[in-house]
């Protein structure tokens, strides 16, 4: 296996960056196009990469003055040339005829793309890499304008080993290579990058792609570092950020999802100065409006039903307008889950990495990295891209003071309170006041405790950290002193007495009773999943209908009595939402004779036979060529079929289909001389 010999990514950004220069962020470096290659659009020629066939066309990076808009775009095009991605900054990529007339636009440079500049750097340096020769899993990003077709050839005319695999994104390919390989694939216009296969993708285990964050230039490659500064602008900074929900989702309860996503958001805040608060609305500048939606839903990416794209997010601005940028759509089409399956928190976790800035890791099992898999956090990986655009949590905090509640009520003259301290100046004192007149002072810092005195029924009690340059943090809790210990008496009796209780329904109400000799006060309700709320009434009280997430959650009812006393129960519910079908299956195919996917021949015919399966059976076995011709294989499970050849390039596909319609393929390429 070729060792990972390149650690950084976005490793080209520490070349550091001038404020009003326009510089293109490659992964493999950052680059300034006039100081190394001269200013203007005269100076694009470089040495042209091979090009599997002749079409006098030619990949090209232009880069504009300033961000380039619709008329740009159209003027390219009016010019023959098709753009196919946004490369940061201000450069779009191209798919252009070779004498393509850029004069009259405002292009600072144009240029192809170096060899060495679509191998990720996470696979190593170029000179040490090229003289490793045992074989890796890599992924083969090819330009979006290249038919996987002409990619498959590609791949086979230069010998090297393709991995078939369902669940790749459709410009992707899998290969087994040498360093030699990978090398020589870099040389060809038609590859865009090259960059090392995860676990799931070589062991064939299911995983689905992520279609890339979108700006209004276009989709951004995967041989892209970063795109924009991120919320804060230029440097290492904080940021402010709103959130939105929009239309959710039907599939899981609403305060379940909106709970997930939530997690998501902090999950980024925990290791990046970014904070995230509710917003009031979705069209306000600086918020992620997240929503659902399915199909055509308001921007220009419609979602594709279930299956293939999951998500697509917006980055921030620049590079886009206010009010779409950041903003977080998922197809409403697709079957979301809580920890299983599509699972929502997990898809959310990586489309907010691409809100705050962030572009495709290379690095196999980190959350950025363009096939989604199941994330509980982040890995260090993306802590380190992150804290390329933002500053690290907790630098330069200001002083924030935290306090551990202790147990009310009591029956207790005194209780020590606990705590610790965050940011500040030090030296930092910690200092307590009550309401009945008492005050005192903390010992130590982070943590730190303090010997509170008491008086009987509620004491409020106000906690003051002060630092060394006279800023406070405070907080204030009440505690209560009871002289009686006579237990509050309460008791859960809907939806059952027991314990524990399982239920195919998405809610259930909580109902009991609670009794205490100075009178009940209140009831209320959490549960283990962050919820909370008041029930109704205090000696026979109901809360409902509450919503549940799928799995177990555990409710936790309080009855406080006039005194301050007050008792807790607890009803674990474990919800078993209905379950749905399996998802159909392709059918599964395979090509016995002839064995290998690229060969010469000299017959006018050639017989192909193979199997076929599927969970449902087998319907058809049929193939089709380029030429046009096409025809049904004898058989279905066991098949064969013969199929005439042309001179020239053949490409042949033969297509299993079962009864509900599901297809799987394989293609062979003939040349017959």
């Amino acid at each position: 296996m070729i060792r990972n010999l390149g650690f950084v990514l976005f490793g080209g950004l520490l070349a550091g960056t001038a404020f009003g220069q326009s510089y293109l962020f490659l992964k493999t470096r950052t680059v300034d196009p006039v100081a190394a290659d001269g200013a203007g659009a005269s100076r694009t020629r470089q040495r042209a990469a091979q090009r599997l066939t002749s079409t006098g066309e030619r990949h090209l990076i232009v880069q504009f003055e300033s961000m380039p808009g619709s008329e740009e775009r159209q003027e390219l095009e009016r010019r023959g040339a098709r753009v196919l991605d946004y490369v940061p900054e201000n450069a779009l990529l191209v798919i252009a005829p070779e004498d393509l007339n850029l004069d009259g636009l405002a292009v600072r440079w144009s240029g192809p793309m170096r060899a060495e500049d679509k191998v990720s750097p996470q696979i190593g340096q170029t000179a040490t890499f090229a003289a490793l020769q045992d074989a890796g899993e890599f992924v083969v990003a090819f330009h979006k304008d290249v038919s996987i077709e002409s990619a498959r050839v590609l791949i086979s005319s230069l010998g090297i080993v393709l991995r078939d695999n369902p669940d790749l994104a459709p410009d992707h390919l899998l290969i087994r290579a040498t360093a030699d390989g990978v090398m020589a694939l870099s040389n060809w216009d038609e590859v865009a990058y090259v960059f090392p296969a995860s676990d799931e993708l070589t062991a064939g285990r299911p995983t689905v792609a992520c279609a890339g964050a979108v700006t209004t230039a276009g989709t951004v490659g995967q041989y892209t570092a970063r795109v924009g500064e991120g919320w804060d602008g230029p440097g290492l900074g904080a940021a402010q950020i709103n959130y939105v929900f929009g239309q959710m989702t039907a599939q899981l309860p609403v305060d379940a999802a909106r709970a997930e996503i939530v997690r998501a958001l902090g999950e980024w805040s925990r290791v990046a100065k970014v904070t995230f608060s509710p917003g009031s609305s979705g069209t306000a500048a600086r918020t992620i409006n997240v929503l659902f939606g399915a199909g055509a839903h308001g921007d220009s990416y419609p979602f594709d039903g279930p299956g293939n794209v999951l998500a697509h997010t917006f980055y921030p601005a620049p590079p886009n307008p206010e009010p779409i940028a950041g903003d977080m759509h998922l197809d409403d089409a697709e079957h979301w889950r809580v920890g299983s399956d599509i699972d929502l928190y997990s898809v959310a976790l990586h489309e907010l990495g691409h809100a705050l800035g962030l572009g495709h890791s290379d690095v196999p099992g980190a959350v950025m990295y363009p096939y989604y898999r199941q994330a509980t956090s982040l890995t260090a990986e993306d802590i380190g891209a992150i804290q390329m655009l933002y500053a690290a949590a907790g630098a330069g905090d200001p002083l924030a003071l935290s306090v551990d509640a202790p147990a009310s009520p009591t029956t207790s003259a005194s209780v020590t309170v606990t705590g610790t301290i965050s940011g500040g100046a030090s030296p930092v004192a910690v200092r307590w006041t009550s309401d009945r007149g008492m005050s005192g002072a903390a010992t130590g810092s982070t943590p730190w405790s303090a010997a509170v005195t008491l008086q009987t029924g509620i004491n409020n009690i106000v906690f003051t950290a002060t630092d060394a340059q006279q800023r406070t943090a405070s907080q204030a809790m009440n505690i209560t002193r009871s002289d009686t210990t006579a237990p509050v008496s309460l008791a859960i009796t809907g939806p059952t007495s027991a314990a524990t209780f399982t239920t195919a329904s998405s809610s259930l109400i909580l109902s009991g009773t609670a009794a205490d000799a100075s009178g009940i006060r209140q009831v209320t309700w959490a549960n283990s999943r962050g919820g909370s709320g008041i029930a109704s009434g205090t000696t026979a009280w109901s809360a409902g209908p509450l919503a549940l997430a799928t799995g177990a959650t555990t409710f936790t009812i309080r009855a406080t009595a006039v005194s301050g006393a007050f008792a807790e129960k607890t009803l674990t519910v474990t919800y078993q939402a209905p379950s749905t079908p399996p998802a159909p299956t392709p059918p599964s195919i395979t090509i016995l004779s002839p064995a290998s996917t690229y060969f010469y021949t000299s017959a006018s015919a050639i017989t192909f036979s193979g199997t076929a399966s599927d969970n449902v059976g087998v319907k058809t076995v049929t193939w089709s060529t380029n030429t046009g011709k096409s025809g049904t294989a004898t058989g279905t499970t066991g098949w064969t079929a013969a199929i005439p050849m042309v001179s020239g390039a053949n490409y042949v596909k033969i297509q299993a289909a079962d009864a509900a319609g599901n297809l799987g393929w394989r293609t062979v390429v003939v040349v017959k001389y």
